[in-house]
């Protein structure tokens, strides 16, 4: 049949019917044409393909070598159709940087917990080659595919600028794991060359540096020196050459331990500052009441232990088992015998190094000891409050902070040590509690410009516009009143500003055997004259500030 444009001539007035029926003009009609003989020629054409492909397929199917060639062929066709070539390097970069990126991990993990020290300074020295190209890609490209650029960073500058650190503290680890297997040994001579062999093995450590050498001499002197009688302190005191990964496993060796096999590496001087309520080192009795009246000045309180269990006092009957790391958290008032056996060997092991990082909850445990010694012993209360002083430097944590200082001013006070009770003042930087105030009073201490500052509020002055828009003229300003008013620069305080009614609690120990736990001190902050002339002094600063800030806008017109 005849075809026009690829229709048929019936097709064609078909169409025409349907263009008189409907009313279109006669560019619609073409466009309908163009549409229609388009969609015709489309399926000859596909037809055509499809015809030609079978017959390909056809002549080729008589070699199978050569049909699966072309199989693959027309596959790696659509997976070009499917991924470009850049897509493809990136697929490929991917792959190579989290492979990479999962040794590294593996490394820090070995670094930060394993036991042997070739394998510490091998993976370091692994990290130190592999990282630079990590560090070489975007930070965009980094976390399209999880990794953390900063972590890459972190833990580059970590082995770079800490290297011998992170050996050493491996070594330490170690040498603390061999001192728990030789503490079976009978004989001193015995446990004397184990641990002679065991350092003269790490350093012969391919790459160990000579810092780490120097190190293993140390701790072998010291260990010669005081044969088996107590641990070495480690070489670390913080864990900032710590690395990156968040789950460590335990770094002690796992064995059946003992009260008796920690306590021989405690160090004497902590050993002396606990408590045992049973055993050959017994020193506790629960039944025991001790009462103590302490008076200084204005402060009168009275101190007594109660018939309870102290939370410190370490008991031979109870269990341990292994150390955790890192440590489980133990909650609110905790307690040596409500420990798990795992928990107490973790902060028995902990007191063999008491500058080390732990949860804050065994530090407590300890801490409790030590504040029965502050009231109730004349020998060891000067030992305690400076052993006190030694966590605080390690362990800043706010609520241990807070029990702390409260104590050591009240250990001063208890023992009217005005020597001790100044360091306590110079150590207590945190707020200005009602306590401090009155120890500041007691010793005629300066209270500083910038203490009155963050009083205002207590004293009653409100306008703090100033204070918060102008504070380094405002607190210049004030500062040169105070000098010309009272020759200092601060406000002199003094024993007759304790004399007010209005008195305050506060927390005089965290050990809940030790009664009455909260005392009454006289409130400074109450006190009218207090009150009335550094009120006064805010309030002229105020003025004086708001005639320079006057002058300054005159002067610029």
């Amino acid at each position: 049949m005849n075809r026009i444009f690829g229709l048929t001539v019936w097709q064609i007035i078909i169409l025409l019917i349907i263009l008189v029926f409907l009313g279109m003009t006669l560019g619609q009609f073409l466009l309908i044409i163009a549409i229609v003989v388009g969609k015709n020629l489309w399926d000859r054409h596909s037809a055509a393909k499809r015809t030609d492909f079978e017959n390909e397929q056809s002549a080729l199917s008589t070699s199978p070598t050569t049909t699966t060639e072309s199989s693959v062929s027309v596959e790696q066709e659509e997976l070009e159709e499917k991924t470009s070539p850049t897509e493809e390097v990136k697929n490929f970069n991917a792959y190579q940087l989290l492979a990479q990126y999962k040794i590294i991990l593996e490394s820090i993990d070995l670094i930060d917990n394993s036991k042997n020290v070739g394998v510490v300074v091998s993976r370091i020295d692994l990290m130190l080659e592999r990282l630079p190209s990590l560090l070489a890609y975007p930070n965009n490209e980094l976390s399209e595919i999880g990794i953390n650029q900063t972590t890459i960073k972190d833990a580059h500058s970590a082995v770079i600028n800490n290297r011998t650190k992170i050996i050493n503290t491996a070594i330490y680890r170690a040498y603390h794991d061999r001192l728990l297997k030789v503490s079976g040994f009978q004989k001193d001579t015995s446990k004397l060359n184990n641990i002679a062999k065991f350092f003269n093995e790490i350093m012969n450590t391919k790459n160990l540096p000579q810092e780490s050498k120097d190190y293993c001499n140390q701790l072998l002197a010291e260990y010669t020196t005081d044969h088996i009688s107590k641990q070495t302190k480690p070489y670390h005191k913080d864990d900032e050459t710590s690395m990156f990964c968040e789950k460590t496993v335990s770094s002690m060796v796992k064995t059946d331990n003992t009260v008796n096999s920690v306590i021989e590496i405690i160090p004497t001087e902590i050993l002396n500052l606990l408590w045992f309520s049973d055993g050959n080192l017994k020193n506790y009795d629960k039944e025991k009441r001790t009462v103590s009246e302490i008076k200084s000045g204005n402060f009168t309180f009275t101190l007594q232990i109660s018939g309870s269990e102290d939370p410190s006092a370490i008991s031979f009957e109870l269990p341990i088992g292994v150390p955790l790391d890192p440590a489980p958290k133990l909650g609110y008032f905790p307690s040596y015998a409500n420990m798990t056996p795992d928990e107490r060997a973790t902060y028995l092991y902990w007191l063999t190094n008491i500058d080390t990082p732990i949860d804050i909850s065994y530090v407590f445990v300890f801490y409790y000891g030590l504040e029965r010694l502050l009231y109730f012993d004349e020998n060891k209360y000067e030992t305690a409050f400076n052993t006190i002083l030694r966590l605080r430097k390690n362990h800043k944590h706010p609520s241990f902070l807070g029990y702390s200082s409260e104590a050591l001013m009240g250990c001063a006070i208890a023992h009217k040590r005005n020597d001790l009770l100044k360091i306590a003042l110079e150590n207590n930087t945190e707020t200005i509690s009602p306590s401090k105030l009155a120890c500041m009073a007691v010793l005629g201490e300066v209270l500083s410009t910038e203490d009155i500052i963050s009083l205002a509020s207590s004293i009653g002055f409100t306008n703090k516009r100033y204070i918060k828009m102008q504070y380094p003229l405002f607190f210049e300003t004030l500062n040169n009143n105070l000098h010309k008013k009272y020759s200092t620069f601060g406000f002199p305080l003094t024993p007759n500003l304790l004399e007010t009614h209005e008195k305050c609690s506060i927390p005089i120990s965290a050990n809940i055997s030790i009664e009455e736990r909260w005392i009454k001190v006289p409130n400074i902050l109450s006190n009218v004259t207090f009150q009335k002339e550094l009120l006064e002094m805010l309030r002229k600063t105020h003025e004086d500030v708001k005639n320079i800030l006057k002058q300054q806008r005159y002067g610029k017109k």
